[in-house]
């Protein structure tokens, strides 16, 4: 061995050795101008745009400042962070709700990590934690498993929207274009045109009804080749029969058992007439029990219990209890509820109004009442 040789050998562990121990820097992303960053790019155009209409919409009335951020995997822009507190530090950095009175509202969704997040500003108003809640569990999560991740989004912004009271957002409908004048006048024919020599024309209704009478055809051939598909083994291509009762639960393991019995999934089990080979097909139903991170199965349910009422001296609590029925996998977590600020009375009440956290004038226009731009944790999470 060659005295380079010797010095690479010993030099390059040692090399290795700092590079592994070097700390490795978070990456952020840059804060969106127009309200989204989708780095994931799973958001269709058409629902950017919806989504886009409702974040303007949000922010004029009620006032509340709403971004939408998708990702590949939290773990590229930082690795030492859980997903939560990824949503957290974003929300911080980017100021969201700063400058609005109902403080703001970031959603966040990575593919890789499988994962969906509501974050809420410390101004927000506490009631609104059971109703994110409710956009995660029921609105965005059961979208996404259908592998309709950008109508989630659109859908779970348009919900967000709702649950503020902001008015319906729609998409700008494009310009209308004049018609542009002809040189000449073209001849028009008569509003009921019949040809005395063609015995075979048809009337605007007849002709409806035969291309409504072929499509019906079409659509019945395409629902029963597919039945035909879906009723054929794909071992042997003989009939698949199914199997109820006794004889279909003999062949679900006991996860898919329980979750028959809690209503999470449906599973159908078919057997093979000509190889006696079973298949089970899962339906998942839209309920409130999760998917389990330690046996996969969807048999978790999640309680949340007040630990403390926050008082405007001291922060409160929520106890979020997470456990699975079936392999008795269970994670507890205490969110922390910020302490209720004082309401502030000015002078001249008469021209004020109240709402839950703070006074702002009903002529201001972007005024804050609540400062905004911090999140210290609160909202809804949910996985797939």
């Amino acid at each position: 061995m060659t005295m380079i040789q010797h010095l690479r050998s010993i030099a390059l562990p040692f090399i290795l050795t700092l590079l592994a121990a070097a700390p490795v820097t978070a990456q952020y992303p840059a804060e969106p101008g127009n309200g989204i960053a989708d780095l994931a790019g799973i958001i269709a155009p058409a629902d950017a745009e919806r989504i886009q209409a409702a974040i303007q919409a949000l922010q004029r009335d009620p006032g509340v400042d709403v971004r939408v951020l998708t990702v590949q995997g939290i773990a590229r822009h930082d690795p030492a962070a859980t997903p939560e507190q990824f949503a957290t530090s974003v929300y911080n950095r980017w100021r969201v709700g700063a400058g609005h009175p109902l403080d703001g509202v970031l959603v966040l969704v990575s593919m890789d990590d499988r994962f969906a997040r509501i974050e809420l500003g410390d101004g927000v108003p506490a009631h609104q934690d059971a109703r994110m809640r409710d956009v995660v569990d029921g609105v965005m999560i059961p979208r996404i498993r259908e592998g309709q991740a950008s109508a989630a989004l659109r859908e779970g912004v348009l919900s967000i929207a709702a649950a503020f009271g902001a008015p319906a957002a729609e998409a700008a409908p494009p310009p209308v274009q004049a018609p542009v004048p002809l040189a000449e006048p073209v001849p028009t024919l008569p509003s009921s045109y019949d040809n005395p020599n063609d015995e075979f024309a048809l009337s605007g209704g007849a002709l409806l009804l035969i291309l409504l009478a072929g499509a019906g055809v079409a659509a019945a051939g395409a629902y029963l080749y597919q039945r035909s598909v879906q009723n054929r083994c794909t071992r042997c291509g003989g009939t698949l029969v199914r199997l109820d009762g006794r004889a279909a639960a003999a062949h679900l393991d006991a996860g898919q058992q329980m979750e028959e019995e809690l209503g999470s999934v449906s599973h159908a089990v078919w057997r093979c007439t000509g190889c006696g080979a079973h298949d089970v097909r899962h339906d998942p139903k839209l309920s409130e029990w999760d998917r389990c991170r330690e046996c996969g199965y969807r048999t978790v349910r999640t309680t949340t219990s007040v630990v403390r009422e926050p008082t405007a001296e001291y922060d409160g609590g929520e106890q979020v209890t997470a456990t699975c029925a079936c392999c008795g996998w269970s994670r507890v977590d205490v969110v922390r509820q910020p302490a209720r600020r004082p309401v502030r009375v000015p002078e001249d009440r008469d021209r004020w109004r109240e709402d839950e956290t703070t006074w702002t004038r009903d002529d201001d226009s972007g005024s804050s009442g609540s400062g905004g731009g911090r999140s210290s944790g609160r909202g809804a999470s949910g996985r797939w």
